[in-house]
Order: structure tokens, then sequence, then C-alpha cells
């Protein structure tokens, strides 16, 4: 939410990129301190067209938002 909010990109653009974008492999790696996989989704937001990029994470019940960038 920190990001976002720095970055100005809303939680409905962030949803939207995970719901339309593309798993960005080269930027997908996994983390050993916390032995899951962070998964990097590229995708362009609904009211500027910007290209953004959301890392997520799962654990046993959510997928996690790790952050959000140009």
């Amino acid at each position: 939410l920190d990001r976002q909010s720095e970055r100005m990109i809303s939680l409905p653009e962030t949803l939207h990129v995970l719901k339309t974008g593309h798993e960005e492999k080269r930027k997908t790696s996994f983390d050993n301190e916390h032995h899951t996989w962070k998964y990097a989704i590229r995708g362009k937001t609904i009211r500027d067209k910007l290209d953004i990029r959301v890392i997520v994470a799962f654990d046993e019940n959510d997928m996690l938002i790790i952050t959000v960038m140009h």
C-alpha cells in the first residue's frame, strides 16, 4: 500500500493488472528467506494505460501484493 500510494497507482489499477497482465518470467524468482515464489505480473493500467509491474507471493491462504512499480 505504501508503494502504491507513493507511486500514485490505485488498488483498482493494481487488481486490473493482476487480472489482465502476463507473467514476466525473467523477473519471477524464488525467495529463499521465505521459501516461496515471487511472481512478477506486468500489464497496463485502465485509466492511463501506464505499464506497471506487480510483484506477488502466496502463503497457505492468500495472495500477497509485495510491491507495485512503473
